[in-house]
C-alpha cells in the first residue's frame, strides 16, 4: 500500500484520520462557532459535537471546551476511517 503524501492541513484543522479507502477524515473547530465537526473528505458524512461555550467566552474558555468534546469527536473520526472505503476524488490534471 503506498503511504499518501503530506500535505499542509488547514489551518482549523484539529486531527486527521486515513479512511481504509484513502480519504481523509478531519476534526475541525473554527473559533467561536460552538461545534466541532468531524468530516469524512471521502463520503462525505459528518458529525457535529456542540461544546458549552458561549460567544462571550475568551479564548482560553473556547479550548477548555473544545478539548472537553475532542474525544468524542476523535471517536467518531477513528470509527468512521475504520470502516469507510469511499477513495477520494482525483484532483483535475495530476
Amino acid at each position: 500500500m503506498n503511504k499518501p503524501s503530506p500535505t499542509q492541513w488547514p489551518d482549523d484543522v484539529l486531527a486527521r484520520y486515513l479512511t481504509v479507502g484513502g480519504a481523509h477524515v478531519d476534526i475541525t473547530h473554527t473559533s467561536r462557532s460552538g461545534l466541532v465537526t468531524s468530516t469524512c473528505h471521502g463520503c462525505k458524512n459528518t458529525d457535529d459535537v456542540f461544546t458549552d461555550g458561549s460567544l462571550d467566552d475568551p479564548p482560553e474558555q473556547e479550548d477548555a471546551h473544545v478539548d472537553r468534546v475532542l474525544p468524542d469527536a476523535r471517536d467518531w473520526a477513528q470509527a468512521h476511517a475504520d470502516f469507510c472505503r469511499t477513495m477520494p476524488r482525483p484532483q483535475a490534471g495530476r
